[in-house]
């Protein structure tokens, strides 16, 4: 599968929305960072569920794990990673396997990107 035939998000579009994050926790930067790193602390079990869950063909269970780490997603304001996984939950949910199998790859790269851009931007050592 190439890069290509993976849903994208818009060119200039950052994984964290930072500015709304900070809306979010009334400009409190602690705040925020504890929440990123909660996620953080999480985000591995929650990929390792939606893997797991696809591995086995369940795709309830995959449901299930993308709908969860979805509302992570979203309440730090990583808005392509949830939109992706909103994607990825309703390919489970109408048991449409061959677009999982193309979503689950693209969650783990904007996974990525957003464990880079939280530690960088947000919660510096």
């Amino acid at each position: 599968m190439t890069q290509s035939d993976q849903p994208q998000p818009p060119e200039d579009e950052l994984p964290l929305d930072l500015e709304d994050l900070m809306v979010r926790v009334a400009g409190d930067r602690e705040l925020a960072c504890q929440l990123a790193n909660v996620f953080l602390e999480t985000l591995p079990e929650g990929l390792e569920r939606l893997r797991r869950a696809q591995a086995q063909g369940r795709s309830q269970e995959l449901a299930q794990a993308a709908h969860a780490l979805k509302g992570a997603c979203l309440s730090i304001s990583a808005k392509p990673l949830g939109r992706c996984l909103a994607e990825l939950e309703q390919a489970a949910r109408a048991r449409h396997d061959s677009l999982a199998v193309k979503l689950l790859p693209r969650v783990e790269t904007l996974a990525a990107q957003l464990e880079r851009e939280l530690r960088s931007r947000l919660c510096k050592a």
